[in-house]
């Protein structure tokens, strides 16, 4: 016995002695600690020493309790509250560790799901900073399911405000607004002492947005009005410096900058940027260079002992800074070593020194707009470099910088999920395009080397109306790549609410009513975004989506071109405008001045065209002959034998018909060539032109008359009635041509005639509009915003006999923001449209023509310059043989596949001589039959 007390006595010691060593000395149970730990990490003023003791406390309890379902809470809480604090030293790669501890225990043990929220939150943040925005958006939209389902959950602005940290960081601004929006609704819900901070931080979220926006006066206002709160008033006086900055007045951003309190928090690499930044733009640059090196030796001293080095963006940026300075200064080779440490920066898989090397996937990398002007930058020094020392090895790197930095571009743009994100990177990246084109054009006339023609020409193609073609490749990759049928019935819904929504704005009648909406539109286009999030977890759609975009000149030499056609391509630089020439036997370029009597001759013919006044004569004759000297006559030697053209125009040239340019006989284009117009090179090698079911035609017209009067505000079109009578299948006339009985039809329809008005609106393309019979206030309109969203992938031609269809917002690289386009992105290959305000009857008479020789079996575009070729030659239409009366219709879509009017009267010459030989053999054998049976 005496035995058995000695035992247990030394077993009691050992358990006693373990616990005093867990507990630093002191006798506290688990339950002691614990409890001590949660009071330490609620203190108001928490210092560095009850953060080290809350951390200590908290490791001793995981360590001692055993993980059982009943002690999982506890377990969960510690964990989750280690990340914290581990977080706020920035130990992110130890708070990743213990959130996903805590995640795990939650799962295993089946804890309310609702525990998860702030782990996934917490987990998505951490890889945030850690700039690893694929797991950081993986764990947030774990986040934003578990708030879905528990909307009454704390901190959901912080969720919000990270998702919109993410697409800024990304550089996809606008939806960055919206989640930054979002943020701020659900906090001004929440009751808590810091609701003023986070509210400040949010809007200030939102001015920054807006200032790389460009709405630069926007993001001042906001900044300004948020200056009186007196929360983060370092970050708001740094942002309003940067927001001048980029307005490029530095003596203003100074004023700001120098504000900056060192006694209150603020990021003091992000001052040493925008002083930096100043100081470079007022050229002073030994200045630029102490603040700048000041950044670097920061960002060394803030590296954390134990973590892995970390890459930062704001030292991206510092870097960039650094080679602009030496860029001014011409040292190109210092620059460039800059340039190459700013890349490294901001590609997390990147780390080559050699400044000759680019990564080898830049997809991979951190997908930001910096990193594209980083290697955009660079590309320009190299090709600096390249002007004073010229060698293979120089010109070769030049080349794949630019590939780098377009295949970038590309990449971040079909990771947007709205126009409006992917058109605001196509207006920063068309001067690179202009910049690569152009070295592209230099190096094929030093080196004779046609490899390097074909690549401008393909960066020139790539150039043009690009988030067209990515839209409707990616509407062609949805349709096979495995998505369920109800995800895109989702997405069908939620854009057809977008527009609804849009709709209902207009309408609204108190300020209440459009803040409600709004609010709505909003919800439905985050919506959008998570659907379009969701949809790239489908790896045969990524994997399609994100393929790069190749332009085979072979293929289109091979398929698409035929022997009598040759595909003419425009692209205008800063100062010159460069003519591609494609035929099945090579490929050839041109160059013309963009000089001034060049520039006024393109204006005055487009405002001569576009004055329809009857009885004025058209005086735009002179310009038209300057403009074939410049656009077609260099090509001539290419043309001969070409009796069709597909034209592919750029930036202002998309407003010009070529048809109406004469050459030195004042003969116009028209009369030598049937004319096909197209976005850009890429989208033929998709596009074949179909046939017409004319028993399947949708047939529209308004606006004829009804007992005489006319039907509405917008003017009558008397001959719409004669425009339209030839024509088969279903009709919609005057009181049946509703906006609501159209819809209906199109899905339908092998084509569709509309024989009525449209209104162009150029600022904002979204509400230009087709007009159709009025059923109440604004009913009759069909907006563009409506249109995109149409069924129209298998109706083979729509004819857009209205005013203005192909007019609208111009927008640099991308082209005109118009009807037409809209009708293009709905999926409808071929389309005529209308460039002008056309006049009716003139209008009427082409549309009748066009509509016989098409069943005569003249491809679109033959046919509708046969069409314009009667209308000049009809004595009795004299008063229309002006040009404005004709060249208003254009035609764009695929180039005529259908067998033309000459071969079709070969084909019926053979076909009559095999039937009167057939009857002739026939006749012989009987009269041989009958003598052999006498």
């Amino acid at each position: 016995m005496k035995r058995i007390f000695i035992l247990l006595l030394l077993i009691s010691s050992a358990l006693l002695i373990r616990l005093f060593a867990q507990t630093g000395g002191d006798y506290k149970t688990e339950s002691v600690l614990y409890k001590e730990a949660v009071r330490l990490f609620g203190l108001p003023r928490p210092t560095t020493r009850t953060d080290s003791l809350t951390v200590s406390s908290l490791l001793r309890v995981v360590s001692t309790i055993r993980a059982n379902r009943e002690n999982a809470p506890v377990l969960f809480d510690c964990y989750e509250k280690i990340g914290v604090l581990k977080q706020t030293y920035g130990l992110q790669h130890e708070a990743i560790a213990f959130y996903q501890k805590a995640i795990a225990l939650c799962v295993r043990y089946k804890l309310s799901d609702s525990l998860l929220f702030n782990p996934y939150l917490h987990c998505g943040s951490a890889y945030y900073s850690r700039h690893s925005f694929d797991s950081s958006t993986h764990y947030l939209k774990k986040a934003e399911i578990v708030f879905l389902k528990y909307p009454a959950l704390q901190e959901a602005y912080h969720l919000y405000n990270s998702f919109g940290a993410i697409y800024y960081e990304a550089g996809n601004y606008q939806q960055s607004i919206n989640y930054f929006q979002k943020a701020v609704q659900i906090s001004q819900r929440v009751k808590s002492p810091d609701k003023t901070y986070y509210l400040s931080a949010f809007k200030s979220n939102i001015a920054s947005a807006l200032r790389h926006l460009e709405q630069y006066d926007a993001a001042v206002a906001m900044y300004k009005s948020m200056i009186p709160l007196k929360v983060n008033r370092n970050e708001l006086f740094i942002n309003l410096g940067k927001t001048y900055l980029e307005k490029v007045e530095p003596d203003s951003a100074l004023h700001y900058l120098m504000r900056v309190s060192k006694a209150d928090k603020y990021n003091p690499i992000v001052l040493e940027n925008a002083l930096g930044h100043a100081y470079l733009l007022k050229q002073r640059l030994p200045v630029a260079h102490i603040h700048l090196n000041r950044a670097l030796l920061l960002n060394q001293q803030n590296q954390v002992r134990g973590e892995p080095v970390q890459k930062d963006i704001n030292i991206g940026l510092t870097y960039k800074l650094l080679a602009d300075g030496e860029q001014q200064r011409y040292n190109l080779k210092k620059a460039l070593e800059y340039y190459q440490q700013s890349i490294i920066q901001l590609d997390n898989n990147f780390n080559d020194t050699i400044v000759y090397h680019n990564p080898s996937d830049v997809t991979a990398g951190f997908r930001s707009y910096l990193l594209f002007e980083s290697l955009a930058l660079k590309a320009n020094c190299l090709q600096k470099l390249h002007a004073k020392e010229p060698d293979p090895e120089s010109l070769a790197s030049v080349i794949q910088t630019y590939e780098s930095a377009l295949k970038l571009a590309e990449y971040i743009e079909k990771s947007f999920d709205t126009e409006d994100a992917q058109l605001f990177i196509v207006r920063k990246v068309s001067p690179v395009y202009r910049q690569a084109v152009t070295f592209m054009i230099h190096a094929f006339e030093q080196t004779n080397d046609k490899a390097h023609l074909e690549r401008a020409f393909r960066w020139a193609e790539k150039s043009k109306a690009a988030t067209l073609y990515i839209n409707l490749k990616d509407s062609r990759i949805k349709s096979y790549a495995g998505i369920p049928d109800s995800l895109l019935t989702k997405e069908r819904n939620l854009k057809f609410n977008q527009s609804r929504l849009f709709l209902q704005i207009d309408k609204a009648a108190t300020n209440g009513e459009v803040a409600a909406l709004t609010s709505e539109m909003r919800d439905n286009e985050l919506a959008l975004s998570r659907l379009a999030d969701k949809l790239n977890d489908y790896p045969n759609y990524h994997r399609r989506k994100f393929s790069l975009d190749t332009i085979n000149v072979a293929y289109l030499q091979r398929k698409i071109i035929r022997s009598h056609t040759a595909v003419v391509s425009y692209f205008q630089a800063d100062d010159k405008t460069y003519c591609f020439v494609l035929t099945r036997s090579g490929i050839y370029y041109h160059a013309s001045r963009n000089d001034e009597p060049y520039c006024r001759a393109l204006r005055t013919i487009n405002a001569e065209l576009r004055t329809i006044i009857p009885g004025r004569q058209y005086r735009g004759g002179a310009y038209a002959r300057l403009l074939y000297d410049r656009l077609i006559k260099p090509a001539e030697q290419e043309l001969v034998s070409v009796k069709s053209l597909v034209i592919i125009p750029h930036n202002e040239l998309t407003l010009l018909p070529f048809e109406v340019l004469e050459d030195t006989s004042r003969a116009y284009l028209l009369e030598k060539f049937d004319v096909t117009y197209q976005y850009a090179a890429s989208f033929l090698q998709h596009q074949k032109q179909g046939t017409i079911n004319w028993q399947n035609m949708l047939v529209v017209a308004p606006f004829d008359s009804i007992n005489g009067e006319s039907v509405t505000t917008l003017a009558r079109l008397p001959a719409s009635d004669q425009e339209i009578a030839g024509l088969t299948g279903v009709k919609l006339t005057n009181r049946a041509a509703t906006k609501k009985n159209f819809i209906k039809q199109i899905a339908n329809a092998s084509a569709i005639h509309l024989a009525t008005h449209a209104v162009a609106n150029s600022d904002d393309p979204s509400r230009s509009y087709i007009a159709f019979y009025p059923t109440g206030a604004n009913d009759n309109r069909l907006y563009a915003h409506e249109l995109r969203t149409a069924p129209l992938s298998d109706v083979q031609l729509i004819f857009l006999s209205a005013c203005e269809t192909a007019s609208g917002k111009l927008i640099g690289g991308e082209g005109v923001m118009s009807l037409s386009r809209a009708l293009s992105y709905a999926g409808c290959p071929s389309l005529i449209t209308s460039l002008w305000k056309a006049e009716d009857h003139a209008t009427a008479y082409l549309s009748i023509r066009f509509y016989v020789y098409l069943r005569k079996g003249y491809g679109f575009a033959e046919a509708l310059r046969s069409a314009k070729i009667d209308l000049i030659r009809d004595g009795r239409c004299a008063q229309f043989h002006s040009p404005q009366y004709w060249s208003h219709l254009v035609f764009i879509g695929a180039p005529d596949q259908a067998v033309g009017h000459v071969y079709l009267w070969l084909l019926a010459v053979s076909a009559g001589l095999v039937v009167l030989f057939t009857g002739w053999w026939l006749r012989r054998r009987r009269r041989l039959i009958s003598q052999s049976v006498a």
